[in-house]
């Protein structure tokens, strides 16, 4: 059972999400998206960018950003980091500008990733309602953010993972 660990608020100027861009769906992600993340090297060609990648996250391996929902299983996935919008894009990388705003930064803990994946949106969405903002689905996107502290170190160990997402809000 996954669980709220925390909320909190960002304000961020304009930046860009840069890596590797596929349609996709919920069940087909981890393997489609991730997996060949991994198999290609991507997370190793983020050197070429590493002066633009954005501060404002904890230190983590990579996110995934999640857009253009097409009902309610396709979506554009883009699994990369977040730079700032003057970052060069490396050849064979895709990018999408993501515009300034307020972010909900929120925990979300588990034994494991399935359970994290299957209430997230539920969690965010009550926990953002709650502090009294909302969703701003006009500029609507989400990630989740695989932190080495939070996600990576745990899941080594075997213990409770926390996996961060963030969320355009409005007050």
């Amino acid at each position: 059972m996954a669980n709220l660990k925390r909320i909190e608020y960002m304000e961020h100027g304009p930046r860009k999400i840069v890596g590797m861009m596929k349609m996709t769906s919920f069940q087909k992600a981890g393997e489609e998206c991730w997996g060949s993340a991994f198999n290609e090297g991507l997370f190793d060609r983020f050197s070429e960018i590493e002066n633009w990648i954005c501060k404002d996250i904890d230190n983590y391996v990579g996110l995934g950003h999640m857009s253009k929902f097409i009902g309610k299983d396709s979506f554009q996935y883009i699994i990369g980091k977040l730079v700032q919008p003057d970052a060069p894009i490396p050849e064979n990388m895709y990018f999408q500008n993501i515009p300034a705003g307020t972010v909900a930064k929120v925990w979300i803990e588990a034994d494991n990733l399935n359970d994290i994946i299957d209430s997230a949106y539920l969690i965010c969405s009550e926990a953002i309602e709650k502090t009294g903002y909302r969703i701003d689905h006009e500029n609507f996107y989400w990630c989740d953010v695989y932190t080495y502290d939070r996600y990576c170190i745990p899941l080594e160990k075997r213990e409770k993972i926390i996996l961060d997402y963030l969320l355009p809000v409005i007050k």
